[in-house]
């Protein structure tokens, strides 16, 4: 959960961002297979802010993103964003500059500007990639269909341009069997084929938008644009059967100031609304127009109080609203809402991993605060980069941080990396992960439905075992790589990865054959793979374990966002 709360004010905003990783893989399993998702994080995502967003979509499987302005784009490249980057539309020759320096694709819909990018880019010896926007009849941004081939023929020529792709946007996506949807797929699928059968490169063909992609499976031909469903906002009434969608933002405010006044008195400029009867509460809250929060909503919204509707009553002030509670029927308490509580609410969640104590939290930047599932890897290994916290950073070939799904069921957790892993630099490859791909299909599990890391990111020279003092410079990475995946099951490999887990010296021998439960967890300590290579008589022992994960994951179905 990423929160903006100013110190000064009892007012602030909290954005879920597992909510938006759950979003988007709602949106990408609607993808046939192949299909690219394009997220647009425009207007600072939706107001939900761009950089972590992005980052959280592409850990749930977004490939590229699209902004609204040159100034979007490059604050992205600023903040370490490299994948693809679409502006949505034609800006200033001004900026052609600033498109080649930060390699932002724009949208191109005249000669003029197209060769002005190409003359830029051939003169910093790049080659300006850009998407080629069709007009079909949203009468908003592109050239006309009539013309498309022309204006392809005025700028192929140019060795400093190259179309990455070509794309439309519906204005009635949101219909079902609407004519105008239809005539405009038409004309999009003939320009098309115009510009393919000239022998030109289309690059990613890509027309469904939020409501498209929903509605309108036929039409994803290379990629999707989804844009404010990953927000949680339903594009159209037609959309809410075909998918279940979670809101990311809420807005939250604590009461300043609570009394009762008497029937009669007046509330707010104009005394729009008075109150009616006894016993009834009326309460401010440090939020207005001035927010954003439209004054034409007043006296008609709600406000919600520890899960109670309440109405909000009078007219919406620049910096404050007041709402009225109705004490002989409300189940409000207004004393729920601050903020102070929301803080123990999240410490408590993050405090799952040990249960009889809170789990230390490893900051990574651009987060206040890291609940489950907030984080992304990327971020986590960002973070670790040369890492040279004990003595296995001077010895090690490589780095090995962790590989799989990062929204898997099932964590295996190693105790460190071996001879080949450290080579490669990923976890179980050699014997030992051939072992591990045969031994998964026991517990009906394949590579990609797991996440696999170790107590120690670097080799023990020798492949000896991990020393205290390495596992704990260590342990807050992988503490960090568990509240990421957030995963059901956590499959402990040897004597180390069960010991930091279940906090216990005892060994994994007396350990297995059973399944644990730790907080959020259920937990599964069995032999390491590699240890049955020696030990043939400890596989059977291995086998069942899994077998017992392969039932409880059976008769335990995922939870949202779980696959």
């Amino acid at each position: 959960m990423a929160v903006q709360s100013p110190a000064d004010r009892w007012a602030w905003v909290e954005v879920d961002l597992s909510a938006l990783k759950r979003n988007t893989r709602k949106f990408k399993t609607l993808l046939a297979p192949g299909v690219k998702m394009m997220c647009v994080v425009k207007s600072d995502a939706y107001g939900h802010g761009a950089e972590r967003c992005v980052r959280a979509m592409h850990s749930a499987g977004a490939d590229q993103f699209a902004v609204a302005t040159v100034e979007e784009g490059v604050k992205l490249r600023k903040a370490g964003i490299e994948w693809p980057i679409l502006l949505l539309s034609e800006p200033p020759m001004e900026c052609v500059q600033t498109l080649v320096d930060y390699d932002i694709m724009p949208s191109v819909y005249t000669s003029e500007f197209a060769l002005a990018l190409g003359e830029c880019a051939a003169a910093s010896g790049k080659v300006a990639r850009y998407h080629l926007a069709v007009d079909t009849g949203m009468t908003r941004i592109g050239v006309r269909r009539e013309v498309v081939l022309e204006l392809r023929r005025t700028i192929d020529f140019h060795r400093g341009l190259e179309c990455a792709g070509m794309f439309t946007h519906f204005a009635t996506a949101d219909a079902i069997d609407d004519w105008d949807f239809a005539l405009q797929l038409n004309r999009f699928n003939e320009a098309v084929q115009i510009v393919r059968e000239a022998g030109l490169e289309t690059g990613l063909v890509h027309c469904d938008n939020t409501p498209g992609t929903v509605l309108h499976p036929e039409c994803q031909y290379d990629m999707c644009r989804v844009g404010i469903g990953l927000y949680g906002l339903q594009p159209a009434e037609t959309t809410a059967p075909r998918i279940q969608l979670e809101p990311v933002m809420s807005v939250r405010g604590r009461v300043t100031r609570a009394i009762y006044p008497s029937v009669g008195d007046g509330v707010g400029y104009g005394l729009t609304w008075r109150v009616p009867k006894q016993n009834m509460q009326v309460a401010t809250v440090p939020i207005g127009y001035a927010d954003g929060l439209a004054r034409t909503l007043s006296n008609n919204m709600d406000v919600i109080v520890n899960g109670a509707r309440c109405r909000q009553v009078g007219r919406i002030c620049m910096d404050q609203f007041m709402f009225a509670v109705d004490v002989n029927n409300a189940r409000a308490s207004l004393a729920c809402v601050s903020r102070r509580s929301m803080s123990r609410r999240r410490r408590e969640r993050a405090s799952l991993l040990e249960g009889d104590g809170e789990m230390s939290v490893m900051h990574i930047p651009g987060h206040e605060h890291q609940g489950p599932q907030d984080v992304t890897l990327e971020e986590i290994r960002a973070v670790m980069g040369n890492c040279q916290l004990c003595p296995l950073g001077q010895t090690r070939t490589n780095l090995v941080f962790g590989v799989g799904n990062p929204n898997a069921r099932v964590m295996f957790v190693g105790e460190g990396p071996g001879r080949n892993e450290d080579l490669q630099g990923e976890p179980f490859v050699g014997a030992a992960g051939h072992k591990l791909d045969s031994l998964l299909s026991v517990a009906g599990l394949t590579r990609d439905q797991i996440y696999i890391a170790n107590v120690v990111k670097c080799r023990p020279p020798g492949n000896r075992n991990p020393k205290p003092e390495e596992i704990a410079a260590c342990s807050p990475f992988l503490r960090e790589q568990i509240r990421s995946v957030w995963p059901d099951v956590l499959v402990c490999l040897g004597n180390f990865a069960s010991q930091f887990v279940l906090r216990t010296e005892a060994g994994v021998t007396s350990l297995r054959g059973k399944l644990y439960q730790t907080g959020h967890f259920v937990v599964c300590p069995t032999f390491h793979p590699a240890a049955c290579i020696y030990h043939s008589d400890w596989q059977p022992l291995l086998e069942s374990d899994l077998a017992m994960v392969g039932q409880w994951l059976r008769d335990n179905p995922p939870g949202p966002g779980k696959e």
